[in-house]
């Protein structure tokens, strides 16, 4: 803050000094200032080059000096009061006025060598300053370093209260901002939007023309925040392929940081980006996997301070918490999932001939189900209850389900109770309770000839409606004990045929729109060559059972 204070201070000495008819000269070993008094001042005289560099070499000569502050009989006519430039015990240029007598136009014009400077008209100008007798120059001197000193405590004062405001307005603005980003942390269900949060308020509350989010390519990472980059910037200034640019070459040079540091901008990129520029690495599992950058600092001060770190560092601690969060989250519904498709495989291992079913009802399903303007939540649900819905089999006896002889009425009781029976295992498991709806009606009609309830129309969930269709659609594709798959076309005509009765009609709209390439692969490299029949008779079963 040192130069800001000397600056208004030398303003404030340069008006004050303006009063009693007096000019002023700033200079150290590359600065010269100067300020004549009054608008009609001849300022070409004060602010002559020759005038100034005298001045600047009368000063340098005193830098070894203990003093700091010097009355010089300069030449004739002319003292000069040379005033040390000192902020916070830091010594830095000097600030020198004059004080004039009779004789000091002719001086001023014999330093300054040039024909044109009128020493007539500089000696009538400033005479109203004049001095006489050493006592009045000391005492008129002793006032000015006075006045000088004064200029600097009101100066550092007024700018540290300018910077206490701006400061305390940081401070709420940012607590603000972390009150905002807080609250969006709950949103588990859209990373991204909450990055873009947190980006929008470090952008809009700190003093930066650009701020970026970058994630690395790890795996796991990715599948949550699809976005390699999140950035914001004046577009005035920036376009977002320079942004986007800068923050992957800053993700790949401190790949390997694990602290927050300030950096110069590198060679190469566009200066603008800088001069400082804050690199926050975001470390989850000891290792930096995505990074906050924020550069082009604005205002007074160009530097990058405290007061801009502090609230960077908890937006980052934020981000690193919901991304750590998420992971976990993430890695629970695969753990979830997987647990999910080993129950499914312990059902396969009892029937072999539905081997994959589940996999292809539950892909198939999450299809149908985006298809039909579900949201992403709905979707993976479909998904899991698809993985479930059959998982009631395994209460029924394998000699049912594989058996080569006609169904008895007991047995297709059996099958049809395996809805009921998978309701009843997986009712107690939290994580399933949305699923259950899809696991106990999959087998409702659309006209309520369906079981185990007979309901009707909208009255069965969506879930379950959903997976009726699917679970069908793959029971006839498929080779079981009972039957030998039909033909594409021969299962979308049965589809459609029980438009309406069956299924519902809105549904097999969409469902007859689905890309089938995937479940296809699905077929060929997860259901086992059927066995022979033996040339024995193929039992009448539910073709959805």
């Amino acid at each position: 803050m040192s130069h800001r204070v000397l600056d208004a201070a030398f303003d404030r000495f340069a008006e004050a000094a303006a009063e009693i008819g007096l000019p002023a000269w700033r200079v150290d070993a590359v600065k010269r200032e100067c300020r004549a008094p009054g608008e009609d001042a001849p300022r070409s005289l004060v602010c002559h080059a020759e005038i100034m560099n005298a001045i600047a070499r009368e000063t340098s000569a005193l830098e070894h000096e203990h003093q700091d502050f010097f009355i010089l009989d300069w030449r004739t006519g002319v003292k000069l009061v040379c005033i040390r430039e000192i902020e916070r015990r830091q010594k830095h240029g000097w600030v020198v006025t004059m004080l004039p007598s009779v004789g000091c136009g002719e001086s001023m014009a014999e330093i300054a060598a040039d024909p044109s400077f009128e020493s007539e008209n500089f000696e009538r100008w400033i005479s109203p300053a004049f001095v006489s007798g050493d006592a009045q120059a000391e005492h008129t001197a002793t006032l000015l370093r006075r006045i000088h000193a004064l200029a600097v405590d009101a100066s550092a004062d007024e700018l540290a209260i300018g910077d206490f405001t701006t400061q305390l307005t940081l401070a709420y603005e940012s607590a603000v901002m972390m009150s905002s980003v807080a609250e969006s942390m709950s949103r588990i269900d859209d990373p991204v939007a909450f990055l873009e949060e947190a980006v929008d308020e470090l952008f809009a509350t700190l003093p930066f023309a650009w701020a970026a989010f970058v994630r690395s390519d790890d795996e796991d990472l990715v599948r949550i925040v699809a976005q390699e980059s999140i950035v914001r910037f004046e577009s005035s200034r920036f376009d977002e392929s320079t942004i986007v640019g800068a923050a992957r070459q800053f993700q790949d040079a401190f790949n390997d940081a694990t602290v927050l540091q300030i950096e110069p901008c590198p060679v190469g990129l566009d200066p603008d980006l800088g001069p400082e520029i804050i690199v926050l690495p975001l470390l989850i599992d000891g290792s930096c996997r995505a990074m906050l950058l924020l550069g082009a600092r604005e205002g007074d001060e160009w530097a990058v301070s405290s007061y801009d770190t502090l609230p960077v560092r908890a937006i980052g601690a934020s981000i690193t918490a919901f991304l750590e969060i998420i992971l976990a989250y993430q890695r629970q519904q695969d753990s979830f999932v997987g647990t999910l498709g080993g129950l499914s495989k312990a059902l396969d291992a009892k029937d072999t001939y539905t081997r994959g079913h589940s996999d292809r009802v539950a892909y198939l399903g999450a299809e149908l189900a985006r298809a039909s303007g579900l949201d992403e939540d709905q979707v993976r649900l479909v998904h899991i209850a698809g993985i479930v819905h059959d998982i009631g089999k395994i209460g029924v006896p394998e000699a049912v389900l594989q058996g080569d002889q006609k169904l008895t009425d007991e047995e297709f009781a059996q099958i049809r109770s395996h809805p009921t029976i998978g309701y009843e295992i997986l009712k107690n498991i939290p994580m399933l309770k949305e699923a259950l709806p899809g696991v106990l009606h999959h087998h409702e009609k659309w006209d309520g000839s369906g079981y185990p309830h007979k309901i009707t129309g909208e009255q069965t969930p969506m879930i379950a409606r959903i997976l009726a269709l699917v679970d069908a659609f793959d029971a006839m594709s498929s080779n079981r004990s009972y039957q030998t798959g039909q033909k594409r076309e021969e299962v979308l005509d049965e589809i459609r045929r029980c438009r309406g009765t069956h299924f519902d009609p809105e549904l097999v709209d969409r469902f007859l729109e689905l890309d089938f390439s995937v479940y296809d692969q699905m077929i060929e490299s997860g259901v086992p060559i059927r066995s022979r029949m033996n040339g024995k008779e193929r039992r009448s079963r539910d073709r959805a059972a």
